[in-house]
């Protein structure tokens, strides 16, 4: 009895002694360096950025409680984000929950839904799908965007917002929407960039708290997210079960629910996939096309030079009497290049917010699982290693001339990276490129006159959030010599 006594003790002890030593070597795990200072920013990436100058790649910092560790560099989000798969998740987002979005594709944890939800939005916006189901679609709000300059030349910033608006919502349910679907839509965006911002809201750290009663003090936030909530979910429930009984009737017109209805099985499950994905193309579909074109607007109001390259490439190609077509691309190298600066320089996804489901090492430093990892695209794409005095807008930069090496295409970053890459960055492609060329072949892109006085551009009015903007800024759109015949307008 002494002796099993003895053992007892010996066994109790030795593992007493690894739990011990398994605790101090956890604790002594280096994690990733962070800043002496924390102090906040409007604009973190680049206060993340600057961090990233002096501690290197992966900077850690704690934000409402999270810890959140960046990635600064191509080379750290390739490696973690692309190659390593247990970084496919998303951090834990209790906000989403509360405004409906934990369903939205750019929400969902990963796993088997999140695979089906991206399977089917591949299937209707892939470039093959896009050639043949989209191509009509993208022509016409192409064009419908030239007549709503002609109709008002100096509103070009809202009515872009229209335009694109209505492209989305009638890809993602067959009908031009009326002001009620785009109010709707409007209002579940500003929704997402407010509620689904990182950092501000301290339910995303103390999860318990959106179970407090929405009468207690304090809860102003459970409140206004549930009202968000319920207009939001209504809208898409009904938009789909409309467009599910037309496909029942036979009268439904093209759109991505009819398309993946008549590949599903039917069952209950599939439905609530399907509306998922058209929910995540209404609410979110939208912002990160019209951002990117906002761009390309004000950065040839800045650069006349530029935009007059531009245009001379279009006419020498394809002359001044017709606008472009998705056909004409691969003849338009410089538009390509300008393009790809316009992504560049906008970065309109500067913080790409993913998370581990494991526990992790990377360049010697200790990654802990559910952690907030976020992609900093804003630092990735303003790299001076890669590109040349990132701060200057220069399609050049993007040339293959003389045999130098080319900088890698902004748009390997800009759509996001590995199982998280943007399923609809095909689409917003397309659309960009006919929206863009077609803007520079039937108009000059020019400041606004106001009062005998140029109405200077301003290049520090910059919305904030999940999606960077420029703020509203003024333009006028002034026909070029052939551009009613081009759009189909009569003189």
């Amino acid at each position: 009895m002494l002796e099993l006594s003895r053992t007892f003790l010996l066994v109790t002890s030795l593992i007493c002694v690894a739990v011990w030593l398994g605790y101090i070597a956890k604790k002594r795990r280096r994690l990733p360096p962070r800043p002496p200072s924390t102090a906040s920013s409007g604009e973190p990436w680049k206060v993340y950025a600057q961090w990233a100058a002096s501690l290197g790649p992966l900077v850690r910092v704690t934000s409402v409680g999270n810890m959140v560790i960046t990635l600064n560099t191509f080379e750290a989000a390739s490696d973690l984000l692309e190659k390593r798969g247990h970084f496919a998740s998303r951090p834990p987002w209790p906000m989403a929950d509360l405004l409906g979005r934990q369903k939205n594709v750019a929400f969902q944890y990963y796993g088997d839904r999140l695979r089906r939800c991206r399977k089917a939005l591949h299937a209707s916006l892939s470039p093959t799908a896009i050639a043949s189901q989209w191509s009509d679609l993208l022509d016409y709000y192409s064009r419908e965007l030239l007549v709503r300059y002609m109709e008002s030349p100096t509103s070009a910033y809202a009515d872009s917002l229209g335009i694109v608006e209505s492209l989305i919502l009638q890809l993602a349910y067959g009908h031009a929407p009326g002001p009620d679907n785009v109010k709707v839509s409007r209002d579940s965006m500003e929704d997402s960039v407010v509620g689904l911002q990182p950092g501000t809201w301290w339910v995303n750290s103390i999860p318990a708290l959106r179970y407090i009663p929405e009468w207690f003090p304090g809860a102003g936030f459970k409140r206004w997210a549930n009202k968000a909530r319920k207009a939001f979910v209504a809208t898409i429930e009904k938009a789909f079960f409309d467009v599910k009984e037309e496909v029942h009737l036979g009268k439904a017109p093209p759109s991505f629910v009819r398309a993946s209805l008549e590949r599903s099985d039917g069952t209950p499950d599939e439905d609530d996939i399907i509306m998922s994905c058209a929910g995540s193309l209404f609410s979110a579909g939208s912002d990160t096309i019209i951002a990117t074109y906002r761009n390309f607007l004000l950065y040839m109001m800045l650069h006349p030079d530029i935009q007059e390259r531009a245009f001379q490439e279009l006419v020498s190609v394809i002359g001044n009497d017709r606008l472009p077509t998705a056909e004409d691309q691969p003849a338009l190298p410089f538009i390509d290049c300008l393009i790809q600066e316009v992504h560049r320089i906008g970065a309109v996804v500067p913080l790409m917010p993913h998370s581990n489901w494991k526990d992790d090492e990377y360049l010697g430093y200790h990654i802990p699982k559910d952690s907030w990892i976020m992609g900093n695209g804003w630092a990735m794409l303003h790299d001076s290693q890669q590109y040349a005095n990132p701060q200057e807008f220069n399609p050049d930069r993007f040339a293959a001339k003389d045999g130098r090496p080319v900088p890698r295409d902004p748009r390997t970053i800009a759509f996001g990276f590995g199982r998280r890459l943007c399923p609809g960055m095909h689409f917003a492609n397309a659309f960009l490129f006919l929206a863009i060329t077609r803007t520079l072949a039937a108009f000059e892109i020019c400041p606004t006159i106001e009062n005998g006085q140029v109405v200077a551009p301003s290049m520090t009015g910059y919305k904030t959030g999940l999606v960077w903007m420029p703020s509203e800024f003024k333009c006028t759109m002034k026909p070029r010599a052939k551009a009613h015949a081009m759009i189909g307008l009569d003189d």
